[in-house]
């Protein structure tokens, strides 16, 4: 499961707010369900293990691209071709709303 935080990107462990303190195993990570113990510098930088990713903004809408059917292979002048149209991407449910300056649904390049 994927959580969206509307934060700053936390430099260590410390920092983030997702970790727990347990009697018996010490700090954690609530995310990853790992144990921050043997994690050697955790208060100077977030482990590589670390499931939070930043979204860049501004960003356009985001989508999930699992949703595209990449395997619909039309014959096009003669040839088989296996793509994904503009209509297909504007199909696939949004996952997040556009932010930012990045163009608005609908608006063409042109």
């Amino acid at each position: 499961m994927s959580y969206i935080v509307p934060q700053k990107m936390p430099l260590r462990c410390f920092e983030c707010g997702h970790i727990s303190l347990s009697t018996m195993a010490g700090y954690g990570c609530k995310i990853a369900h790992k144990s921050l113990e043997s994690e050697p510098g955790i208060n100077v930088r977030r482990p590589d293990w670390c499931p939070l990713v930043e979204i860049p903004t501004p960003h356009g809408r985001l989508i999930d691209a699992d949703a595209l059917n990449i395997y619909d292979i039309s014959p096009v002048n003669g040839f088989c071709v296996m793509g994904v149209t503009e209509e297909d991407i504007g199909l696939v449910d949004t996952v997040i709303e556009a932010e930012g300056d990045k163009k608005q649904d609908g608006e063409s390049d042109n």
